[in-house]
């Protein structure tokens, strides 16, 4: 998990509004904290190369949203959100990029879409 001082905004994109590239952004650190903070608390039960990568890739299973944890100069940190799958990728220089996978229940879904503001996107949409 990248720290604070490396992520300067979090671009959400629900795959549902195919039209755009990034939705909106997520600037304010305490939001994007209570990310990280989130992440790093559940930051277990995570696989690579599994039966579960193989589902989620598969025709039918893809994720809704994705969120990528910009820095000043490179994605730390990349964060796909299935209907009850959440997967992830560290992109830190020197790390190696593998993507791992985990199962997601309903509660930390709902919890998930909360912080990123998902309920409430027209207030914090930044678009004109």
């Amino acid at each position: 998990m990248p720290d604070l001082e490396e992520v300067v905004s979090v671009g959400v994109l629900h795959l549902e509004e195919p039209d755009v590239f990034w939705n909106y952004e997520i600037t304010d650190a305490r939001r994007i904290d209570e990310l990280l903070t989130h992440f790093r608390k559940h930051n277990t039960g995570f696989r690579a190369d599994t039966r579960l990568h193989e589902w989620i890739h598969g025709p039918r299973h893809h994720h809704e949203y994705a969120l990528a944890f910009k820095g000043e100069e490179d994605t730390p940190l990349m964060v796909w959100i299935g209907s009850d799958w959440l997967g992830g990728m560290d992109l830190r220089k020197g790390e190696p990029w593998t993507e791992r996978y985990r199962w997601l229940s309903p509660e930390e879904r709902q919890d998930l879409l909360a912080m990123i503001g998902e309920r409430d996107r027209h207030v914090a949409d930044p678009r004109p």
